[in-house]
């Protein structure tokens, strides 16, 4: 009997995370919430047009990438910005946000460096002393989930998951993503009821 802004609360950003150890500086998914992050980042290089940036994307769905336009490092020339994603033909995404009617400045005129990068599925890959492996999910059009390692400790990403593949034997080769985990971002994002409502959205 609650009103949404009580038990839901309101405002806040979509999806972006940032994993960060002292050696690497990885960004997840470019939702709103990547122009604060962008804001807070000019402080260092990145500000300077001198910066590096990896972002890894689990899938371009508007609300992973909304926040992109608005992500100041990528407009400042001498940085560099690199993508890394399990799905091809990304610098076509990319070049679909940056150009009219959805923004008015060209993908063209964007002063960073943007390098496009495909990872394997399930094959680890090491940023810095983070090691990173890609797993899918179970959304449409595909989704990756990934799973941070460092120092022994363990992060998995998993979002807009609906877990359709619910046994060990379904989810097979993606089992590792939930396996042996000290922290996990879990999606859960409908009640049980709007799940069966919306299976595959």
């Amino acid at each position: 009997t609650l009103p949404i802004s009580r038990f839901g609360g309101f405002g806040g950003n979509t999806a972006c995370c940032q994993v960060h150890t002292d050696n690497a500086n990885l960004i997840i998914d470019g939702g709103s919430g990547i122009r604060d992050l962008g804001l807070s980042l000019l402080g260092g290089p990145c500000g300077k047009g001198q910066g590096k940036v990896d972002i890894l994307f689990t899938h371009f769905h508007w609300d992973h990438l909304i926040g992109l336009p608005f992500f100041v490092p990528i407009f400042i020339p001498g940085n560099e910005i690199n993508v890394y994603s399990v799905q091809p033909g990304v610098e076509q995404i990319f070049r679909h946000v940056f150009q009219k009617p959805y923004f008015p400045v060209p993908y063209e005129r964007l002063g960073a460096k943007i390098n496009y990068h495909q990872l394997e599925p399930r094959q680890a890959k090491a940023f810095g002393d983070i090691e990173v492996t890609p797993y899918q999910l179970d959304h449409p059009d595909p989704c990756g989930g990934f799973k941070f390692i460092h120092n022994g400790k363990s992060f998995s990403y998993c979002v807009d998951t609906e877990c359709t593949r619910a046994s060990r034997e379904d989810l097979g080769p993606d089992l590792p993503l939930y396996q042996n985990v000290d922290l996990m971002v879990f999606d859960a994002q409908y009640t049980f009821s709007e799940a069966m409502e919306k299976i595959d959205w």
